[in-house]
């Protein structure tokens, strides 16, 4: 009989360590998925302030006054009308 009590008692005791493990191992699995959160969290929000920024350009570039000057600042379109002078360096002078 007290050789079966030992035995009870060490089963139970195997038990509340296993579920002790269990128990932190869930803990540590539930911190890991709030760390992950919190980051997919704080991207999100980047990627908003950034989708904000690209519909604030797409309603300006709408603007012709703002089209006009994008097609001379990246294409150096000009106008009709209008005379373009390039500037140059000769040769092997330098400041």
């Amino acid at each position: 009989m007290r050789e079966r009590n030992l035995i009870m008692r060490l089963v139970v005791l195997a038990l509340m360590l296993y579920a002790l493990g269990s128990f932190v191992s869930a803990g540590r699995e539930l911190a890991r998925q709030q760390a992950d959160t919190r980051a997919l969290e704080a991207r999100r929000q980047e990627l908003l302030a950034e989708r904000r920024e690209l519909e604030a350009q797409i309603t300006a570039a709408e603007d012709p006054e703002v089209m006009r000057r994008l097609a001379w600042e990246k294409l150096r379109m000009v106008m009709p009308g209008e005379t373009v002078f390039c500037f140059t360096e000769p040769e092997g002078e330098t400041d």
